[in-house]
């Protein structure tokens, strides 16, 4: 496994996200929009993770009530 990908999976989403926002402020124009596309993606990520949370949870529910 490499080096990044031990890292993100130490880090999280929200790790990853916060290290893109970080190199994000600090990058050169060139690599803005890159960074810019990683914060998106991550966002939409989280965003994802907590409708998929939700619908387990509700799920789960539905399952007790049988």
């Amino acid at each position: 496994m490499s080096k990044c990908r031990k890292n993100g999976y130490k880090k999280g989403v929200s790790g990853l996200l916060e290290d893109a926002q970080n190199h994000y402020e600090n990058a050169d124009e060139d690599k803005k929009n890159f960074y810019q596309a990683i914060i998106i993606v991550m966002k939409a990520v989280q965003d994802f993770m907590l409708r998929y949370h939700d619908l387990l949870i509700a799920t789960a529910k539905t399952d007790e009530k049988k």
